[in-house]
């Protein structure tokens, strides 16, 4: 049930990102808007079904947990590790270029929706992952062998 839910999250992720690009569509903000809950309420669920073991203090878990913690975060920021260093070197490289021109830095109206839905899906997945990658590798439950 935990992968369904991180994949659905990542698909709903996906459509966002594909409605606010198209801007040949009329897409409401409306539904950029209830897509952006339900990404959120997917993940509030599972912080819940890992209890929130991604984001435990050290004196409330013991030591098999904190591993399993510790390795979720080590996984996670080294996967975001190229994709944040890339987007740094871009965002400088851009604002190099606009302040050599003398132009302000400023987001058209037109791009302002995918603006905030990779702003959004961004510090998501940066708050998101560590729980992700816990629900992911987590266990399955044994099942009673009651008859």
């Amino acid at each position: 049930m935990n992968r369904v839910l991180i994949l659905c999250n990542i698909t709903i992720g996906i459509a966002m990102a594909v409605l606010a690009a198209l801007q040949g569509l009329d897409v409401s903000q409306s539904v950029l808007i209830t897509l952006g809950v339900l990404m959120f309420a997917i993940a509030v669920m599972l912080e819940i079904k890992t209890r929130a073991l991604a984001n435990c203090m050290d004196r409330r878990v013991d030591e098999r947990e904190r591993a399993r913690r510790d390795h979720a975060h080590r996984i996670a920021y080294w996967t975001l590790s190229f994709p944040v260093g890339f987007l740094g070197g871009f965002i400088v490289a851009r604002i190099h270029r606009t302040w050599g021109e003398g132009l302000g830095l400023s987001v058209s109206p037109e791009s302002m929706p995918i603006f905030l839905v990779i702003f959004w899906l961004t510090l998501l997945l940066f708050v998101t992952l560590p729980t992700a990658v816990i629900a992911w590798t987590e266990p399955h439950p044994l099942e009673d062998d009651l008859v």
